[in-house]
């Protein structure tokens, strides 16, 4: 948060409002979908998270108020991150500090450049995972709601958790958790009533290549024939980490968020591997989540092997 207001004191809150932060910045200043229309509005309308959220903040101003409310959510989000990671291997590790590995993540701190919305999605993932382990079901469908509306990759979290839930044998907590699904298919149903184009289906070259089959993307971009080799690279070692954690340790909660998050990495597309920032910052959550993991499970194993005669 100081780091935030140090550079928005030096630059102006308005440093913050670029890139694709711009355009969440648009929507958040009219939040009316009946006037998007094909391509980039379609696509933009379909994150309406952070939008709704920036302007809840700002108390419905669309003036500065909003430039300082959707600014600020990264590094509130950044503090959220830390201690939810905390929360979490404080359960699941039996040490809260092992949660402090989430700060080798990349893509948190490259968030801090712009107000996207990654920060905010790696926070309601870990929510989610806080909440499914702490046996709070309903704080773990609104995180899974507010997830897939944030960035419709959030998705990805509902398996892990229904997964959590039919593990445990509670198939209710598996219907509901499943069910968080529906906020977010509702309102990219309305995006595409008004634009005639599904949101994450748009016709849009931020979203144009950015998945491809397993390997594609990351094979090319190896042999030097597209996207940059360091960022395939990366998405390589945590897409076999995240599977291998899943592999070895099939009955832990965090191992199949690793897994899943992992395999995602994996099918990373060229229009996101090109650019190897924005590649650390969409990789973000696969990073927390797969370090976390690793690190917890890793502890555990060190404990139980020193208290066994």
């Amino acid at each position: 948060m100081l780091l935030t207001l140090g550079l928005a004191l030096h630059w102006g809150w308005h440093h913050f409002i670029r890139f694709d932060a711009a355009y969440f910045h648009v929507v958040a200043h009219d939040l009316d979908a009946s006037e998007a229309v094909a391509g980039d509005s379609a696509y933009r309308y379909g994150r309406i998270g952070l939008p709704v959220l920036a302007r809840v903040l700002a108390v419905g101003s669309t003036g500065r108020a909003l430039e300082v409310s959707q600014t600020i959510v990264t590094p509130v989000a950044f503090g959220l991150v830390v201690g939810l990671a905390c929360a979490i291997a404080s359960r699941r590790a039996g040490r809260w500090t092992t949660g402090l590995v989430v700060l080798a993540t990349p893509g948190l701190w490259l968030a801090f450049r712009a107000a996207w919305s990654d920060t905010l999605l790696i926070a309601l993932v870990l929510t989610s995972i806080w909440a499914a382990v702490a046996q709070r079901n309903a704080i773990c469908v609104a995180a899974l709601a507010a997830a897939v509306l944030t960035k419709e990759v959030g998705a990805i979290a509902l398996v892990p958790a229904v997964v959590a839930a039919i593990s445990d044998g509670d198939r209710r907590a598996a219907v509901w958790r499943a069910s968080a699904i529906v906020p977010a298919a509702s309102w990219w149903a309305w995006v595409r009533l008004q634009s005639g184009e599904w949101p994450f289906l748009a016709d849009e070259q931020a979203r144009t290549n950015a998945v491809d089959p397993p390997f594609v993307a990351i094979v090319e971009a190896l042999r030097g024939q597209g996207g940059d080799e360091l960022a395939a690279l990366v998405a390589l070692i945590l897409g076999i980490a995240g599977l291998a954690l899943l592999v070895s340790h099939p009955r832990e909660p965090l191992a199949w968020s690793a897994g899943i998050w992992g395999a995602m990495t994996l099918c990373l597309g060229d229009n996101v591997l090109r650019y190897p920032g924005d590649a650390l910052r969409v990789m973000g959550p696969a990073m927390c989540i797969i370090l976390l993991t690793a690190r917890s499970v890793g502890h555990r194993a060190r404990t139980a092997a020193l208290a066994s005669p």
